[in-house]
């Protein structure tokens, strides 16, 4: 089972870190996933730090709008690229708690066991 985190992003130099973090964390627990991490026409340094951290994992996508375009623009983007079985929205100023993958995992493993 994989999981697309799809992030939408303006002007969160303050905090995208936090949000890549908590996915990043996510790895420890097995659960296969891509970040996709959608820049909606960032002008501060938002980009910059998206970037660090595309160079050293593989299971971040990003894309990247030149001017904003709204939420909802961002996040159909990153749905089109999707290639998960299920897709979970995780704002840029949200974050994962350690396990969340793991939690929602085993509940989706459990619901189709029973079916």
């Amino acid at each position: 089972m994989i999981y697309s985190i799809i992030t939408p992003v303006y002007n969160r130099e303050d905090c995208i870190f936090r949000c890549i973090e908590s996915v990043i964390n996510q790895l420890k627990f097995g659960v296969q996933i891509e970040h996709i991490i959608v820049n909606d026409g960032s002008s501060d340094r938002t980009s910059q730090i998206v970037h660090k951290y595309l160079e050293k994992y593989s299971h971040i996508n990003y894309i990247s709008f030149n001017k904003n375009k709204g939420t909802n623009a961002a996040r159909n983007a990153a749905i089109k690229a999707a290639k998960g079985d299920f897709c979970i929205l995780l704002d840029s100023d949200d974050y994962f708690v350690d396990n969340a993958l793991q939690i929602i995992d085993n509940v989706i493993f459990l619901n189709s066991a029973t079916l």
